[in-house]
């Protein structure tokens, strides 16, 4: 019984370390090297008079109002990064210290920077938050789309500036010509949404970015696929699909997507319902040619855009109606698409992983699966930003991660385990570090690698991981018997001339095709619930391996279809909560396991 136990609670430490990280971890670094070239920190000081601005935004309204040349005033997050988003460096830190003035948003919308930015009021920086400026400090921070609130603030900004330094005739004339400018561009944009009936100025977007524009120009934010102002929250199924109604009742032609991972969920759901996803820019400026590169072009572009994908005569229609007459908690919610897409996609990651996971449990593999999930982030990560196939990716450094194991087991005098372990924190830092100077949005990269989007699955997906399921089921019939004496005699293996090696190494590769083909659904991170937790789980309760492995199929099923429930109904994530359910069943088994006293080991 000892034995039986042990060998599926060891990694359960990680198993639950891995669940807990998916509710409570949040990644950090900074943006891209080529974005990063053009922050205050980059540059190595505060702009002109010691005056640093905060957003791209707001820093070329600083410029407009004195009159500076662009790119004077360099933002401590730079153009193309989400403020949602951006994560500070020591230099950033070091460019708030050597101001003598911080001009921020405020309202949350810099979040990460709200640290610096208090520890560098404290230290005597005289830093002004333009949303308590402008008395706009409540829940949405974004208030530069009312372009009577940004008025507002450049009023408050030629004050700070006369302040801080900056020639005041200057200041005043340039300040004002600016104002005049602002206050034409309210006109026009009025002018332009003018053009939409009434009832067409309803928005539904991707987060709840857009309600100060709706409140200026008279539109109606009717839905949003994330119910906050940031841009790193996480979609929830029952949120989508009430959405999904609502574009459908409303016969809304379009949804507006503004940055952040969950963009994709938004793209999925308009391409699900027949309707446009247009792509705006509300946050930061944008690149030359792009047509955000001001913040009057951003105003202009966006207007443009929304007014066009609103106008059309024909809008194209939902494919989805309301559901109607629910017939229970437990059936209603898979009657929707995105739900019964996640149930598939779950099923097929649970049969697939679940199968080859009672190897890598019986094996006593499970850290080097954890290794693996992990180990293929650096590979997703470059795929990305060349913007080829991540399954390529994901297999590549699969193959380098066992290619890399078998030579330290080979050569290195410390044991296995402890080259697992520098691996594992090698090729995951890797990842980190290349999304982090590669990738402008790193945090809703980094969170759609590590949770996945089972919300946004699509067929290819779906064909991807049933062609995978397949391989890995041939596989695992094909070499049972291998296995078998592999894990319980490696010596008899020897002796019937099944090679345990080359059963090993196909071992090795059906986990990295399970990891591989499963991240997308569930993410690096929580591959490993799946791969272990619901085999360990039958380990404890039977004790014959195809009833394991029958078992752990249905544990794991029974995982999937609990955790899209409760994520349903109370609004969680799907992938966490899935897994979490996993380790809950878990540790019922191991309860159970000690009250029905001792076992023997699986045959």
């Amino acid at each position: 019984m000892y034995r039986l136990l042990i060998m599926p609670i060891r990694p359960a430490v990680g198993l639950c370390f891995t669940v807990l990280l998916a509710f409570l971890t949040t990644a950090c670094a900074s943006t891209s090297s080529d974005v990063r070239a053009g922050s205050a920190a980059a540059e190595g000081n505060p702009s002109p008079d010691g005056v640093l601005v905060t957003t791209s935004i707001w820093a070329d309204i600083v410029e407009k109002t004195t009159c500076s040349a662009d790119g004077t005033f360099v933002p401590l997050i730079p153009p193309g990064a989400d403020p949602h988003e951006y994560q500070p460096s020591i230099a950033d830190a070091e460019a708030m210290r050597a101001a003598s003035v911080i001009i921020a948003n405020g309202g949350g919308l810099e979040e990460s920077l709200e640290p610096l930015v208090d520890r560098a009021e404290s230290s005597g920086v005289t830093v002004i938050r333009l949303t308590e400026a402008v008395g706009a400090d409540d829940e949405d921070p974004h208030l530069w789309l009312d372009p009577t609130l940004a008025i507002e603030a450049t009023r408050t900004l030629t004050g700070v500036l006369v302040a801080a330094g900056v020639d005041g005739d200057r200041v005043a004339e340039c300040g004002d010509r600016y104002i005049a400018t602002l206050e034409d561009l309210d006109v026009e944009l009025a002018d332009r949404v003018a053009a939409l009936d009434q009832d067409r100025r309803k928005l539904v977007t991707n987060h709840d970015a857009l309600g100060r524009f709706a409140d200026r120009y008279g539109f109606e934010v009717i839905g949003t696929v994330l119910p906050s102002t940031s841009s790193v929250a996480q979609a929830n199924p029952a949120d989508l699909e009430a959405l999904a109604d609502l574009i459908a009742a409303e016969d809304m032609p379009a949804i507006f997507t503004e940055g952040g991972h969950e963009a994709e969920a938004a793209e999925a759901l308009a391409d699900r319902l027949g309707v446009t996803a247009v792509a705006l820019q509300t946050d930061a400026l944008g690149p030359d040619g792009s047509g955000f590169e001001t913040y009057v072009d951003l105003m202009r572009t966006n207007t443009e855009l929304i007014v066009a994908a609103l106008g059309d005569d024909e809008p194209a229609a939902a494919s989805v109606g309301p559901v109607s007459d629910p017939v229970g908690w437990w059936i209603s919610p898979f009657t929707t698409p995105v739900m019964a897409q996640a149930l598939l996609a779950g099923l097929l990651v649970v049969l697939t992983t679940s199968v080859v996971g009672t190897w890598v449990v019986l094996r006593g593999m499970s850290f080097l699966g954890d290794a693996l999930a992990h180990g293929v982030l650096p590979g997703v990560a470059i795929a990305f930003i060349l913007g080829v196939s991540t399954t390529v990716g994901a297999l590549v450094a699969a193959v380098l991660m066992v290619g890399a194991l078998t030579v330290l087991r080979e050569r290195s005098p410390m044991a296995e385990d402890v080259s697992i372990g520098v691996l594992f924190v090698g090729f995951l830092a890797s990842a980190v570090v290349i999304l982090s100077r590669g990738s402008d949005r790193y945090i809703g990269d980094l969170n759609r690698f590590l949770f996945g989007s089972i919300l946004a699955i699509d067929g290819v997906d779906l064909t991807r991981q049933a062609a995978a399921t397949a391989i890995v089921l041939a596989g695992v019939v094909v070499f049972h018997r291998a296995f078998v004496t592999l894990t319980f005699d490696r010596q008899l293996a020897l002796l019937l001339g099944l090679r345990p090696g080359l059963a090993h190494a196909v071992l090795l590769v059906l986990v990295m095709i399970a990891i591989v083909a499963s991240f997308e659904a569930v993410g690096n991170l929580l591959v490993f619930a799946f791969l272990v937790a619901p085999p360990a789980t039958a380990a404890l309760l039977v004790k014959r391996v195809p009833v394991i492995m029958a078992v752990a199929v249905g544990l794991g099923a029974i995982a999937v279809v609990l955790g899209l429930l409760i994520a349903y109904h109370y609004r969680t994530a799907a992938g966490a909560t899935m897994a979490l359910v996993a380790v809950v069943l878990f540790l019922a088994a191991v309860m159970v396991g000690a009250l029905r006293g001792p076992s023997t080991t699986p045959a």
